[in-house]
């Protein structure tokens, strides 16, 4: 038997964690037939390690694209060339993901000058098809899926046409008449769309912006960290932002600790 439990990061902060998790490799450490393989950001492996220790489980490491690796790309493909020119496509460039999204759905980089040009490229032409109709249904499955710890969404309320478009396009996995978006990192990308409507549409009333985003439920919190940690620390303005939502008395304090967390996590926080 196999255990798969991915994204483990959505429970780096919680009680899971620390009792349900270890519970089910204490149950099976004696088991011979049995295997648990667990995935994990790796900006939150430091919250697992003790388990790690305890259970001496093997890790395995998923690096970025080496220098060495994207120079061999680079020759076989000529966008990889010209964007290797440029550091503005650096962090792109390190994930294996974004590189095969690159070569396989873009042909113009006109209006893509950094990687949150380009997750808003990802967002509009390649899981919403520039459709708005597609754009309601991904975020009616991305939100169902999280709010209600689904792992598919049926398809009975949606358009049959839409959903098998969505599904030729690789932007949906079917199972019968089932759905789920095809990557996790659509879904993210689809939450950080979410979370910057959103935070633009409070206009400072930060108050108003954390009671929406609450009614999401329990599935909001490691969501919006990631989405401070992708976004806040990139904005012009994000010395004035992070004051407003850190510093402040109008931000409530669980949510300051969300944001506190999300900032430390971040990679811009070391530049």
């Amino acid at each position: 038997f196999v255990f798969f439990i991915d994204s483990l990061e959505f429970i780096a902060d919680s009680y899971t964690k620390n009792n349900l998790l270890p519970y089910l490799f204490e149950i099976t450490k004696g088991a011979k037939n049995v295997q648990i393989i667990v995935s994990c950001l790796a900006t939150d492996y430091n919250a697992f390690l003790k388990i790690t220790s305890q259970y001496q489980i093997q890790t395995y490491d998923v690096v970025e694209v080496s220098a060495g690796e994207l120079i061999r790309i680079a020759k076989k493909y000529p966008i990889i060339q010209k964007l290797n020119t440029s550091s503005g496509y650096a962090q792109l460039l390190k994930s294996p993901l974004y590189i095969n999204l690159i070569i396989s759905k873009i042909t113009d980089f006109t209006n893509i000058k950094n990687e949150n040009d380009f997750r808003e490229y990802v967002w509009e032409n390649i899981i919403c098809l520039n459709d708005s109709g597609a754009k309601a249904i991904i975020k009616k499955i991305v939100f169902s899926r999280a709010k209600d710890f689904l792992l598919h969404v049926s398809i009975d309320d949606f358009d049959s046409t839409k959903i098998a478009e969505l599904v030729s396009a690789d932007v949906l996995l079917r199972k019968g008449s089932l759905v789920r978006l095809k990557l996790d990192v659509f879904e993210d990308i689809c939450f950080e769309r979410y979370f910057d409507d959103e935070f633009n549409k409070c206009r400072g009333d930060y108050i108003k912006f954390f009671a929406t985003i609450s009614t999401m439920g329990r599935c909001i919190y490691r969501r919006y960290q990631i989405w401070v940690s992708n976004k806040i620390l990139s904005k012009d303005n994000r010395d004035a932002i992070i004051n407003s939502l850190v510093f402040s008395d109008i931000t409530p304090d669980g949510w300051k600790k969300e944001t506190m967390i999300g900032l430390v996590r971040s990679r811009f926080s070391r530049e």
